[in-house]
């Protein structure tokens, strides 16, 4: 496999390797590779785990930490991705390439039965964004005035994410 299957199974399912929104943080991390591998930021009741390619937010409620999104940064992986790619992403995944065609992932979800939306709420010149209403993941494509037009730029799920589709007035 490789980054553009990990971007298909997430945003055909909205889960990374079995987490997903309603996962603790302690499941993300046996998820994405053990507690050693997040850059860990919290910042009263926000906590954010940065994994490098992935990163989770989670907001403190009584004494649980819930998930409130997910993202998949594929623009990340034009740095070192042994810096970037947490181990049980590479150990499922294998090698990641370091850029994402829109156009193969587009397929990929497609040929597993799932719906894409345009979201035109934004000058495509810098980002096209598509909302999969079945996983609730919008996905974010380098327009052509950027360096690498049609490659993915990320793939996010967020509990409101149905209100980021709506186009801004």
């Amino acid at each position: 496999m490789s980054a553009t299957g990990l971007c298909i199974d997430f945003i055909t399912s909205g889960r990374l390797l079995g987490a997903d929104l309603d996962s603790s943080p302690a499941a993300w991390d046996r998820a994405l590779g053990g507690p050693d591998w997040p850059l860990i930021d919290v910042q009263g009741r926000r906590m954010r785990r940065d994994y490098g390619l992935v990163e989770v937010s989670f907001e403190k409620w009584d004494a649980d930490w819930t998930c409130t999104d997910a993202s998949v940064h594929t623009h990340r992986l034009r740095g070192d991705p042994s810096l970037l790619v947490p181990p049980k992403i590479h150990a499922t995944y294998g090698p990641i390439e370091p850029v994402v065609a829109s156009a193969e992932v587009l397929e990929g979800t497609l040929a597993k039965g799932a719906l894409a939306e345009l979201i035109a709420d934004r000058d495509t010149e810098l980002h096209s964004r598509y909302w999969f209403p079945g996983s609730e993941v919008i996905v974010s494509v380098q327009g052509p005035g950027l360096d690498l037009p049609g490659s993915i730029w990320s793939a996010g799920r967020a509990r409101d994410a149905v209100n980021w589709t709506r186009p801004v007035t």
